[in-house]
């Protein structure tokens, strides 16, 4: 469509002289109300102050909402006020001094003859006090405006426009419960790349091109979105082909029990661990103490999966007997720690993404973790001196 600029006259009256009148000194809020019939821009006004100082103008609409204001230093005298306030059509605009400060501008009392009309572009109908003889505050507005054209439509042809591509991959396609996964965006023709990873309709609340975390065990069809800034781009948003991620269930953790100097499996075949190191590589439902030191078992599923560590059995060379242990647990609100090993535990809380949220030094004696501070629905919780891992869903 097609613009030209309006000639236009002036509106309002050119100055004070139309009638007697005098500064306004009052706080209450005044204005003068108008009916727009189109759209102008509201270039200056002319006012009269009888001191120098700051004067907030306001444009309101016919509710007394404010849409546009101006903090301006007016001098003393006769001067005119940048204003360029657009205003578009519409009934009951007001212009108006803010109140709750004296404003000392010059208003008349008598001599006003509404309406001071520009014909076709607006209508000043009168003012706040609602009589007809006053005239506050604005004379000699500065208006100007176009006249346009009756939109017509148009084709364009782009040539090579870019369609963007994107296709992901996985560091693996099958994992055991409690493993990160990691997946990377490959990508090409974009202009300043948004992405957004599902899992099936689900957004992962990654906006990277990788995405790092836990999922649940069971079959999920991962996918990315690629927004592009480039307005030109074919196909955009461009969603990848799904990359379906197993995650498989780990079997319970075993259950060990001391029997004199012989630690028993009741969960059948286990491998064994003494401070975090295997003891063969074989499986055993049982296994002799040898020495002190932190023994623990894991199982290993039909799945290939290895359980999470058992419960601790710690020997103490001196007595030669089994030392309380340290556990986690969920009741629906808090996490609880109990350490009734003699020295701290260190305790880490993950995200989802495998980030490192606080660490927690764990004393002997029971410990309440309060939640409500932390920003994930699902938090891992890692005791690194013991191996034990808890996963908290909220």
């Amino acid at each position: 469509k097609a613009s030209r600029p309006l000639q236009l006259p002036n509106a309002g009256p050119v100055s004070n002289q139309l009638g007697t009148g005098g500064y306004f000194t009052g706080n209450t809020y005044h204005f003068l109300s108008f009916d727009v019939m189109h759209a102008f821009r509201l270039r200056s006004v002319r006012v009269f102050a009888n001191t120098a100082g700051n004067r907030t103008i306001q444009l309101r609409n016919a509710q007394g909402q404010v849409v546009q204001s101006r903090i301006i230093q007016v001098p003393q005298g006769d001067s005119r006020l940048q204003l360029n306030f657009d205003i578009p059509k519409g009934e009951g605009w007001q212009l108006g001094i803010a109140g709750g400060a004296s404003n000392n501008l010059y208003r008349n009392t008598t001599g006003a003859a509404y309406p001071y009309q520009v014909e076709g572009i607006l209508s000043i109908n009168g003012n706040s006090a609602g009589n007809p003889a006053i005239y506050y505050f604005f004379y000699d507005w500065e208006i100007s405006s176009s006249c346009e054209s009756a939109p017509a439509p148009v084709q364009a042809l782009v040539l090579n426009a870019p369609r963007p591509r994107i296709s992901i991959s996985s560091t693996a396609d099958t994992v055991c419960d409690g493993n990160i996964i990691q997946l990377q965006a490959q990508f090409a023709n974009t202009l300043n790349p948004q992405f957004t990873w599902f899992d099936g309709p689900s957004p992962l609340g990654s906006t990277l091109p990788n995405y790092t975390g836990f999922l649940s065990p069971g079959s999920h069809s991962i996918t990315c979105r690629l927004l592009s800034e480039d307005t030109c781009a074919v196909g955009n948003p461009v969603v990848s082909q799904p990359k379906i991620i197993q995650v498989l269930p780990r079997p319970d953790a075993p259950l060990i029990a001391l029997a004199g100097n012989i630690i028993n499996s009741n969960s059948g075949p286990v491998l064994w661990y003494l401070n975090n190191q295997a003891i063969g590589a074989t499986t055993a439902s049982s296994i002799a103490v040898t020495s002190d030191g932190s023994y623990t078992a894991v199982i290993s599923g039909n799945n290939g999966c290895i359980s999470l560590p058992s419960e601790p059995i710690i020997i103490n060379a001196v007595a030669g007997k089994r030392e309380d242990t340290f556990r986690m647990w969920f009741d629906g609100n808090d996490v609880w720690l109990d350490n009734k090993i003699e020295k701290s535990q260190t305790v880490e809380i993950l995200t989802a993404e495998g980030k490192i949220l606080q660490e927690i030094q764990v004393g002997p004696g029971r410990k309440k973790i309060d939640l409500e501070h932390l920003p994930t629905t699902f938090l891992l919780f890692r005791a690194s001196g013991t191996g034990k891992l808890l996963k908290v869903i909220r």
